[in-house]
């Protein structure tokens, strides 16, 4: 009987062990695909809770200046961006941020 027990609850162990490995790799590949999307998205994308487009960012992923044209309600602002991430915000003259496309370099 004794024998048994240790068999048992070192079957569990294991069993536990693996488990824990498998849940903690999926964890893992989880993280980072969601780390991997995000980084990918080049380009303008609002904020997931700004429901007003008061801001919203333009990631360059070019390796030089890019201009870009923002579009608001009721007018367009071309912007030179360096490389990485601009934030844009709304602007009292023109409206809320509704886009930004890349128009050549600067």
């Amino acid at each position: 009987m004794r024998r048994r027990l240790r068999g048992i609850v070192g079957g569990t162990v294991a069993a536990l062990a693996v488990g824990s490995a498998v849940v903690a790799g999926a964890g893992t590949a989880v993280v980072a695909g969601a780390g991997t999307a995000e980084a990918a998205k080049c380009g303008y994308s609002t904020l997931e809770n700004d429901t007003t487009n008061n801001k919203a960012n333009y990631l360059n992923c070019s390796p030089g200046n890019e201009r870009i044209r923002v579009e608001y309600t009721y007018a367009t602002e071309e912007k030179c961006v360096t490389p990485g991430d601009t934030p844009l915000f709304a602007n009292p003259d023109l409206g809320a941020v509704r886009n930004a496309v890349p128009i050549g370099t600067c």
